[in-house]
């Protein structure tokens, strides 16, 4: 807008259709299109877009000098947080589907609510899904609290949704909690997920908001990953994963031809979740994700 465009008439290059810096310089009043660029944008397929932006992403990764380092910080945390996780049986389950109805949903709402919309992005369609799995499953918002010498313990289900992020930063991987999950637009959950993200990565973010997560959603296809099988973090009963939506053979009504899928797995406690249930909570957030329209109307 600020560049006097309608946006209505600017063809998008980017992941999904979604509209580019580079569509917008090249559609500007009296800016000249580039050849060469245009015919880049039509010979490379849109969804490959995100992986060569992951590509990018992970240079900055795994770098670290030669040498001893002490263990410490949040890298201690989060390696003793891990091995307490090792200790519970873990069970796996992991999917993939087709995610057109998820890139074409976004398209649409971003279009129709370019404000409110702003920082609407699909993890946040992943934790609204997983929310309303969390309320539609309850005993997988749960945990198990192990009894003392001669007690049996018990099991303990939450009443509140509260989901984890997984945020990679530059100290390590932080995971800030959105309280309330199923009770929030999803306009608000994405503007939670960015706010706490920056939160993360800038060091502001407090001890309130890393406290009394429920479940973890963790988004490794930022990266590109396409399968992984995540570890909970305990003592919560389940972990959810998204790996990067691409161009896949994927096969639709009899018939095999190149769709965005998105690949899911899920992690759960096993002493809590039988593989009926986890298979039935993966299948629900599927459904809501192939089909987004409820999501939309939170």
């Amino acid at each position: 807008l600020e560049m006097g465009l309608d946006l209505s008439t600017v063809k998008g290059s980017g992941p999904g259709g979604r509209i580019t810096v580079a569509d917008l310089e090249g559609a500007r009043p009296g800016q000249p299109v580039s050849t060469s660029a245009t015919a880049t944008s039509s010979q490379t397929p849109p969804l490959q877009t995100s992986k060569q932006t992951a590509g990018r992403q992970a240079g900055s990764v795994g770098q670290i000098e030669f040498g001893e380092h002490p263990l410490r910080g949040i890298r201690r945390v989060t390696a003793e947080a891990m091995e307490r996780s090792w200790q519970v049986p873990h069970i796996h389950g992991a999917d993939e589907l087709d995610a057109t109805n998820l890139l074409s949903g976004r398209k649409l709402i971003k279009s129709l609510h370019p404000e409110a919309a702003a920082n609407l992005t699909p993890l946040a369609f992943f934790v609204a899904a997983v929310a309303d799995a969390l309320r539609r499953f309850p005993i997988v918002n749960a945990q198990i609290v192990v009894g003392g010498p001669g007690e049996a313990g018990h099991i303990e289900v939450h009443q509140n949704v509260n989901i984890g992020i997984a945020v990679s930063t530059q100290a390590g991987l932080i995971v800030p909690v959105i309280k309330d999950a199923d009770q929030r637009s999803l306009f608000d959950l994405a503007d939670q997920i960015t706010q706490l993200s920056k939160s993360a990565r800038d060091r502001t973010i407090t001890g309130e908001e890393l406290r009394n997560g429920t479940c973890t959603v963790t988004n490794y296809g930022s990266l590109g990953g396409r399968y992984a099988t995540p570890i909970i973090r305990s003592p919560e009963a389940a972990i959810v994963g998204f790996g990067s939506i691409r161009e896949r053979p994927f096969a639709r009504n009899g018939k095999v031809t190149a769709t965005p899928t998105l690949p899911i797995a899920v992690g759960a406690d096993h002493r809590l979740i039988d593989g009926d249930v986890m298979t039935a909570f993966q299948e629900h957030i599927i459904g809501l994700l192939t089909d987004p329209v409820a999501l939309s109307v939170r």
